[in-house]
């Protein structure tokens, strides 16, 4: 049951959106989904192939950072068991121990 949510907007950039999903780690239960904004680069490919356990939302084309986030935030709610949300950048690097602070 994942309580918790981590929103991602992407549009390009696989190499930051790479190196922020690596650095997300949780004792807790968490998901992570990825709205993508339309990346033309290997972004969607990439994260298909390799990351299974992630979420994306494809938007088909960007039209604000606030429409992702948005369309994040409201998938993440339609989810009963979501309890909280978490807006992260996709040029971000967390701290091992980020999540955990936030969920306790």
């Amino acid at each position: 049951m994942e309580r918790f949510q981590i929103i991602i907007p992407v549009t390009n950039e696989w190499k930051y959106t790479k190196q922020c999903l690596d650095s997300i780690q949780s004792k807790y239960p968490y998901g992570i989904t990825i709205v993508d904004g339309g990346s033309t680069d290997e972004t969607l490919f990439s994260l298909k192939k390799d990351y299974l356990q992630v979420k994306i939302i494809e938007l088909g084309n960007f039209q604000s950072v606030a429409h992702s986030w948005n369309s994040g935030v409201r998938d993440a709610f339609s989810n009963s068991t979501t309890e909280s949300v978490y807006i992260l950048n996709n040029d971000t690097i967390l701290l091992p121990d980020t999540i955990d602070a936030l969920i306790e």
